[in-house]
């Protein structure tokens, strides 16, 4: 049976990327995991952790890697901001079947690689009320 297991993270495109990095890292001084490129999908990514415990709720800042991409747009038509929450899952692929069923709209065709060796998959805000929402299954 697929579940949601919590609040994966929170994902957010600022504006200003060097500045939105070096407030949580050096204002806050939340735990930085480093950057990783995920260039399929044009963007690359920074997590921070909110605790030392890496299965707690993290941070992710987001950027482009090129123009146009989900990100730049999103970017330049809002100005940056909270661009998704994610849920963890433990069977991404029993949900994607049910979601399917369901009629729930996605984006893309089914579950794709995400940061971190994680599975993901983003269902369309036309489904949700107006939230992007991702669900990650990880292996980690």
């Amino acid at each position: 049976m697929a579940q949601i297991q919590g609040i994966h993270h929170i994902g957010i495109a600022p504006k200003d990327i060097e500045a939105s990095i070096q407030f949580f890292r050096d204002i806050l001084e939340l735990p930085y995991d480093g950057s990783e490129e995920l260039p399929k999908r044009g963007i690359k990514t920074h997590f921070f952790r909110t605790t030392q415990n890496k299965d707690d709720t993290q941070i992710e800042i987001i950027e482009s890697l090129f123009e146009p991409s989900e990100i730049s747009k999103f970017v330049h038509t809002r100005g940056g901001g909270i661009h998704h929450l994610c849920l963890r899952v433990n069977n991404l692929d029993m949900l994607h079947a049910k979601l399917s069923k369901a009629s729930v709209e996605m984006i893309g065709q089914g579950p794709q690689e995400g940061a971190h060796g994680t599975r993901v998959m983003f269902i369309h805000p036309r489904s949700t009320g107006g939230i992007l929402l991702e669900l990650v299954e990880s292996n980690i």
